[in-house]
């Protein structure tokens, strides 16, 4: 078994890495081909075997697969359960992040904003316009809320139909068709519950605070924002929620049979199988939505009682990131004992990911600083080489020159028979790269540079293939 720190983990051919260097996080580049992934899942191997948690996210069509043929030969088969949109292992999301410990409205909001930043990345935008931003925020935190305040509790779908069928101005409040529909209904259930616990006396305040904020934004701000806004709202809502409540629906909005705790203590396997192949942008947001809650999980549970770091492992790491988010959880996660091993082919594409703009760029070389341990595989990229060749660092090379001095009488010396001339000589010295930029792209398959604590290896893998 792992003890708390220093215990004995996988390896990369002949380097250890025990369990400090894991919770201090794994990047892997390299570009198609490179012996990456296959190192990558040589890793996910030996972790399973010492009875990790692992979760995977899956970009590609096969990576669900390849991870139960990996339990299989591990003999784990019993501990691979996979998250997929039809199987037992669901989360309620509005409401488990609601009421788990901690949970709130503003949490459930703040949660469903980051993944936002995923499907706004991938219509171009940065989702930086404020006026709108702050407008999707509320209409995102007062749909969480109506239907609790309505009924108790609520799923992405009850969030989903009160924006949609909100009234779009004042006179429609009015209406027959709005009094019929979800919005309307659920307004009406909350007045009347409200109206039942005044006289019951007992209305707790913040409920009623929470509850004119609701009636507030839905029936005055939103239906007087004009259709411009309102459209606005909706489009960013139906590209988040939308997305996810056509292949996903009984995934986040039945019960939630996933036990976090369990699948920790038993050590289970979780490939994430929402391939990005397959459901695009809605496959990106599944998987960074689990991603997030166990990274919330491994961050609320008591890690002094916890004997080996919950794994998660992201192959194409750029389809999945939600920067702001994964820098903070980073920073604290070697004492939360939680670990990120990731895979991008190189800087340019993960920036290109991220958005291509300087904010991206600035990303992008954050998300490279997190892990402490970087292994570098062959790789075509300049920027990647580069940021490599320079992490590596530079040796100092001396030379010396001479050459003759005819209009001096020449007087032999043993230096002049070392460097094989008459006399005239100097010395000068330069730093040079350890190892080039332009040498990575030489490297062959299953060959790399592995970095560490300030410290770097040539390891030639390909025999393990």
């Amino acid at each position: 078994m792992l003890t708390r720190r220093r215990a004995p983990g996988p390896s990369i051919g002949p380097v250890p890495l025990d369990t400090d260097a894991l919770t201090r996080h794994l990047l892997f580049t390299g570009g198609t081909g490179s012996g990456k992934s296959h190192t990558m899942y040589r890793i996910i191997e030996a972790l399973i075997r010492l009875g990790c948690c692992i979760i995977v996210a899956c970009a590609k069509f096969t990576e669900a697969a390849q991870i139960r043929r990996i339990c299989e030969r591990a003999g784990a088969l019993d501990r691979y359960h996979p998250i997929t949109p039809d199987g037992p292992l669901r989360v309620n999301l509005a409401d488990y992040l609601m009421t788990m410990p901690g949970g709130s409205t503003a949490q459930a909001t703040r949660f469903l904003m980051r993944l936002n930043e995923i499907s706004v990345r991938q219509d171009g935008s940065r989702g930086d316009e404020a006026y709108w931003a702050n407008l999707f925020e509320q209409g995102t935190n007062c749909s969480l809320d109506l239907p609790r305040l309505a009924y108790g509790t609520g799923t992405l779908k009850d969030a989903y139909d009160a924006l949609a069928t909100s009234p779009a101005s004042r006179e429609e409040i009015n209406s027959d068709a709005y009094k019929a529909s979800k919005c309307g209904q659920m307004l009406e259930a909350a007045s009347r519950l409200r109206k039942r616990e005044f006289d019951a006396g007992t209305r707790d305040p913040r409920t009623e605070r929470r509850y004119e904020r609701v009636v507030d934004f839905f029936l005055r701000e939103l239906a007087t924002v004009g259709s411009k806004g309102r459209g606005a709202v909706l489009s960013m809502n139906s590209g988040l929620t939308g997305r996810l409540l056509v292949d996903f629906h009984d995934l986040f909005c039945t019960e939630t049979t996933l036990d976090f705790a369990r699948a920790e203590r038993e050590g289970w396997v979780m490939p994430i199988d929402a391939p990005v192949l397959t459901h695009d942008v809605a496959g990106k947001v599944v998987n960074a939505a689990f991603i997030m809650l166990f990274q919330m999980y491994a961050l609320r549970r008591d890690a002094s009682t916890v004997s080996r770091p919950l794994i998660i492992c992201r192959d194409e790491a750029a389809q999945f990131l939600i920067p702001d988010w994964d820098w903070n959880v980073a920073t604290v996660a070697r004492s939360h004992m939680l670990s990120h091993i990731d895979a991008v082919q190189g800087l340019e594409v993960l920036e290109s990911a991220l958005g291509g703009d300087m904010k991206a760029e600035r990303e992008a070389q954050a998300f490279a600083s997190q892990h402490r341990t970087l292994i570098a595989f062959g790789n075509n990229e300049p920027k990647t080489n580069e940021y490599v060749s320079k992490l590596i660092g530079m040796e100092r090379d001396f030379m010396m020159s001479a050459q003759p001095r005819p209009e001096q009488p020449k007087e032999i010396s043993s230096l002049d028979d070392v460097l094989g001339c008459a006399q005239g000589y100097g010395y000068s010295e330069q730093y040079q790269p350890i190892i080039r930029p332009e040498e990575f792209a030489r490297f062959d398959v299953g060959q790399c540079v592995l970095m560490s604590g300030g410290r770097y290896r040539f390891l030639d893998l390909k025999e393990k293939r």
